[in-house]
């Protein structure tokens, strides 16, 4: 059986294969999101959800994706 797909396990995959990444989506020492960065799945924010969160059936099965969004603000 497989380990459960998660926010942090698929945060760690992301940093893994895109290593210039470390350190943009999450703090390098804490691993906390980085402010103003946000996660959703089947249209829930996960933002605040700790690492091992299970993520959602459509999400782990690959028909909702898992996205990482990087909030604008300005003025």
């Amino acid at each position: 059986m497989a380990e459960p797909v998660t926010v942090g396990s698929v945060l760690d995959a992301i940093e893994e294969r895109y290593p210039v990444l470390r350190g943009t989506i999450r703090d390098h020492g804490t691993l906390k999101r980085r402010p103003f960065i946000r996660f959703f799945a089947c249209k829930e924010d996960f933002s605040l959800e700790p690492a091992d969160t299970k993520l959602p059936h459509e999400v782990v099965s690959g028909t909702e994706p898992f996205m990482i969004i990087g909030a604008i603000a300005g003025g």
